[in-house]
């Protein structure tokens, strides 16, 4: 008896369950305008179908931040897919599985894999794995032709956008430590470092290092910063600003910023814009040396941000620790804000989830696009292109 009522189990219909049974197929036309996406319907469960669509997201990337999007509600057709040209960033491994919600439950099906070409409305992209045999933390600046990336312990690697190649290049004149802090600033294709060890400021041009002057204040603190708003004037700011003109070779101080410490800084249009812990952003103008509150970041906020700007907008995000603190993980979002319609706009995500605090991190912005690397010696360089926003 028993083995009778086995024959009939193995050779009977399969019952019907409540969820449907459904097929991820592999994805198509992957370009670098973006992937068709194809599912299969293989069986209607017993409840009915209330939504259905694709997840995807970067291979080793927790599902809970992948995109997604519904394609209807109840599965009319067997075979069906969807093409996607927008969050698929160049150079990552993804997969796409779909789903299908029923009552208040959901069920996926198995994943596909594909290296995404990248997708229309994407402005992030893969650039290049690299070793770089710097350490101690890096700082990023960038000339009318190149990156920098400058180490604390001296090393200095050229970045080049056109070939995508990092080259090694004349070390700098000073040999630091993790305790060393530094900040850059680049002026036509003349590269000008402050440093904390010294009160030398060097300049490299033709690929040698020189001392351009001699600073007559001190290296305030850790949330300092470089920049140019001329072609002859460079400046350092911590809680007092200075302007060095290269042409009088003379130092002069300028209006104080009272604000707290400083988050992030960056430059437009000849105009400094700063923000500090309470997301407060500040507006200078060299022309009448005066400070001015413009606005308050939307996003979220952490210990350091990442700073640049373009055309008519400043942009700000990615908010982390800083390098070797614990938990330094990244926010994702990115802000733009623009000067002229006083507007913010939130950006298309980063999308990747960085997570380990023990790595180092440098960025600079070249042309439309802002770079950025993270790593310890093997860095992973990204590139976010403004004018696919």
């Amino acid at each position: 008896m028993l083995l009778i009522i086995i024959l009939v189990g193995c050779n009977a219909e399969p019952s019907l369950h409540e969820f449907p049974i459904i097929e991820t197929l592999t994805p198509t036309i992957v370009d670098s305008t973006g992937a068709t996406f194809h599912g299969r319907l293989i069986k209607q469960g017993t409840d009915l179908i209330s939504s259905y669509g694709f997840v995807w997201g970067i291979a080793d990337v927790h599902q809970s931040i992948a995109d997604s999007i519904i394609l209807g509600s109840g599965i009319d057709e067997i075979d069906f897919g969807k093409r996607i040209d927008f969050s698929l960033s160049k150079g990552f491994n993804y997969y796409v599985r779909i789903f299908a919600r029923y009552r208040q439950k959901i069920i996926y099906g198995n994943p596909q894999y594909f290296i995404s070409k990248g997708s229309t409305k994407c402005p992030w992209e893969l650039v290049k794995n690299v070793y770089l045999d710097g350490y101690f933390n890096s700082i990023g600046s960038s000339d009318n032709n190149y990156g920098h990336i400058l180490f604390q312990n001296s090393s200095h690697y050229i970045y080049n956008p056109q070939t995508n190649e990092f080259t090694k290049s004349v070390k700098t004149p000073i040999d630091g430590n993790s305790g060393t802090l530094e900040c850059s600033v680049n002026v036509g294709n003349a590269l000008y470092l402050f440093s904390s060890e010294t009160t030398n400021l060097y300049k490299l041009e033709n690929n040698t290092w020189s001392i351009e002057s001699q600073r007559p204040f001190g290296y305030d603190s850790f949330w300092s910063f470089s920049f140019s708003l001329s072609d002859s004037l460079i400046y350092f700011l911590s809680s007092n600003l200075y302007a060095y003109n290269l042409k009088t070779k003379r130092w002069s101080q300028k209006a104080s910023y009272n604000w707290g410490g400083i988050e992030g800084c960056t430059t437009l249009n000849k105009k400094l814009y700063t923000m500090n812990f309470g997301k407060e952003i500040y507006e200078y103008d060299p022309t009448t040396n005066l400070w001015l509150k413009i606005t308050s970041y939307p996003g979220k906020l952490r210990n350091r941000i990442i700073t640049f700007s373009y055309g008519t907008k400043i942009y700000i995000g990615l908010a982390h620790d800083g390098a070797y603190s614990e938990d330094n993980w990244f926010e994702k979002e990115i802000w733009s804000y623009d000067i002229g319609n006083r507007v913010w706009k939130r950006c298309n995500d980063f999308p990747y989830l960085l997570t380990d605090g023990a790595h180092d991190l440098f960025f600079f912005n070249y042309q439309n696009s802002l770079y950025f690397g993270y790593g310890t010696s093997s860095y992973t360089v990204w590139k976010f292109d403004v004018t696919k926003e």
